[in-house]
């Protein structure tokens, strides 16, 4: 693989904290997408489906570029763990970001209590780390969630297309095996994420393999794997945009989710994908599914 980046490229511009925040949990899932809009979505519907005992937090990561490459989805859950693993996040920034250590006690403060700083202060601090690409609000966020006496378990997600005409099957098994060292969840679609949710449809996507493989670009918008997803949906009474929406989630995607794990069965699994029609999604959501409604 290449060499990491320099800077961290965790961000999100509104982020929601959630009830976790105020409850013990077991576990942390972060996941980072290829995707911007779809996966990240359907993942934030999934949190906002789980019942009042889950025991698990699902966390979809925000990053400041669009950029989609494999590896950089990878970069994204390597932050994650190295700024959870730390005991000290400044010094974490630090190391990425030396001309942080000019404001070392003004920041320092204001990611150990930020409300005990006057605003101007604030302002300060905000000025400095947007400066310097940092979103210092979200990695303190990223740090605390499950709570600052958290001892629970992370679990991290790689979760990637398939993608042929983009990706080779040789970076991708790099970064499956890269993952398996690390221990994250290596989650592969061939050829998209798009091929999930095509999977909650009463229709038989056999005859549409070679189709759906080839993935043709068939507009600025949309691929063969989208058109199909946007023209089932409005069959069914309702538009597919580029996001899973709460409404569409709850009333046709989660209710219809053992109908996709049973059309998943049909298609390639675990290594398989990396060649052939399939998606570990499946394999990923299973546990969760006793504590959505």
């Amino acid at each position: 693989m290449k060499e990491p980046l320099k800077s961290f490229r965790l961000d999100a511009k509104a982020f929601e904290r959630p009830d976790d925040e105020t409850r013990e949990v077991r576990y942390i899932i972060f996941i980072s997408t290829e995707g911007t809009k779809t996966e990240p979505s359907y993942f934030r519907r999934l949190e906002e489906s789980k019942s009042s005992d889950c025991p698990f937090t699902i966390h979809v990561l925000g990053h400041r570029d669009t950029n989609s490459d494999p590896q950089h989805v990878f970069e994204l859950v390597e932050n994650c763990e190295a700024l959870r693993q730390s005991d000290d996040l400044f010094g974490l920034l630090a190391e990425k970001s030396p001309e942080l250590l000019k404001e070392e006690c003004l920041i320092r403060r204001y990611i150990e209590d930020k409300k005990s700083l006057s605003r101007d202060e604030r302002h300060r601090v905000k000025a400095i780390v947007e400066k310097l690409g940092i979103n210092l609000d979200y990695h303190i966020y990223l740090k605390r969630i499950g709570g600052d006496n958290f001892q629970g378990n992370d679990l991290f997600v790689v979760m990637v297309d398939r993608d042929a005409k983009s990706h080779s099957q040789e970076t991708l098994a790099e970064i499956r095996d890269v993952c398996q060292k690390k221990g994250f969840t290596f989650c592969l679609s061939n050829p998209c994420f798009e091929l999930w949710l095509l999977l909650h449809f009463d229709t038989d996507l056999l005859d549409k393999k070679e189709a759906l493989k080839e993935n043709k670009r068939l507009s600025k918008a949309h691929t063969y794997a989208s058109n199909l997803l946007g023209d089932l949906a409005k069959e069914h009474g309702f538009n597919q945009g580029t996001r899973v929406t709460k409404e569409n989630f709850k009333q046709f995607y989660l209710p219809k989710t053992p109908i996709a794990m049973l059309n998943a069965d049909k298609f390639a699994k675990g290594d398989e994908v990396l060649d052939e029609i399939g998606t570990h999604v499946p394999d990923l959501i299973r546990d969760w599914l006793p504590w959505l409604s």
